[in-house]
């Protein structure tokens, strides 16, 4: 018989199991139930029209068919793990990386579901999340540290490479208790200007957050 026309796995197994020494411990090597590498033996002694292993006290001993056999079987193998480690790593040079600055709030939220369908539908690309508060995602972008970002611009790109688009529109919002606007004599519709004389509360001294809020009202708020 050709060997050319023999499953790759039946050959495999027997690799393994000469090898090993054993059928018990090539199906741990192989991770599959001794029963399977058992049956994928006889198939190939079947085949072939010999036999290739003989039964001892410590496992199996090969005969001189399967001592030839490996031979040719071993070198075989050895080339085809050599020629997939190869490219493996070319496939992992060639992998594509996007790296993504984002404010957390839009990771969570506002781009949750698009990302994670972005995803699914190329899974040969890697997103690269760069949450960074303090960073000016813009200067990140001039500097090929990022490749996409999604900001409040605040000014012009220097880089005429970078592409600008207007995703969506966000409002800021602000909530104050019945007390606190009882207290400070606010009625249904507040003005900017009177809005700009209010304490705020906010989670951080710094970051995106503020600078949203500064931003809106026009000027940087005090500690």
């Amino acid at each position: 018989m050709n060997i050319l026309n023999i499953n790759l796995n039946l050959l495999r197994t027997f690799w393994a199991v000469y090898k090993a020494g054993g059928i018990t411990a090539a199906a741990k090597t192989l991770d599959i139930a001794p029963p399977s590498v058992s049956y994928s033996i006889k198939v190939l002694e079947r085949q072939l029209g010999v036999t290739l292993f003989l039964a001892n006290n410590k496992g199996v001993t090969p005969t001189e068919e399967a001592t030839n056999l490996f031979a040719h079987v071993d070198s075989a193998i050895e080339s085809l793990k050599q020629g997939s480690e190869e490219l493996n790593e070319k496939l992992g040079a060639r992998e594509k990386v996007i790296k993504l600055g984002l404010p957390i709030v839009a990771t969570n939220f506002i781009l949750r579901g698009f990302l994670r369908e972005f995803s699914n539908r190329h899974p040969e690309i890697k997103l690269e999340y760069h949450h960074n508060p303090k960073s000016d995602y813009l200067t990140e972008l001039e500097n090929q540290n990022i490749d996409i970002a999604l900001m409040f611009l605040t000014r012009s790109p220097s880089n005429k490479d970078i592409r600008v688009a207007k995703v969506m529109e966000l409002t800021t919002t602000f909530y104050a208790s019945t007390a606190f606007a009882r207290q400070n004599n606010l009625s249904a519709t507040v003005t900017l200007e009177r809005l700009r004389t209010l304490p705020f509360i906010v989670s951080t001294k710094s970051g995106s957050s503020i600078t949203d809020i500064e931003r809106t009202l026009g000027f940087r708020l005090k500690n």
